[in-house]
């Protein structure tokens, strides 16, 4: 370990006399061993759930979305087509419900 930690202090003492690329210099100066269990930690911390909590997940996020669409649209529909409700408080429902729909898109 201290001979990598050496090379990419001596690589990043390259980088400032010769301008090139931080992550390019430690990359190519780095042990292939050391980037393989690098990358394999970075891809096992990504999929931390089982399959059907991730299936689950995907049908949750999905209704919730859906659900969400269809609920702003709604308002403002109701609120653009109701002539007795021009007030304020209309206006800042409307300008709510916009702004949640291009949130949740």
């Amino acid at each position: 370990m201290t001979s990598s930690s050496h090379n990419i202090s001596s690589g990043h003492q390259q980088l400032s006399s010769s301008g090139d690329n931080v992550s390019d210099v430690w990359l190519a100066e780095m042990d292939p061993e050391l980037l393989a269990d690098i990358e394999r930690s970075f891809r096992d911390g990504l999929y931390t759930y089982a399959e059907p909590l991730t299936a689950t997940l995907i049908v949750v996020y999905v209704i919730v979305f859906l659900l969400s669409i269809v609920g702003n649209v709604l308002v403002i529909i109701i609120i653009r087509l109701d002539k007795s409700n021009r007030g304020i408080d209309a206006y800042l429902m409307l300008n709510l419900a916009i702004a949640d729909l291009l949130g949740t898109s």
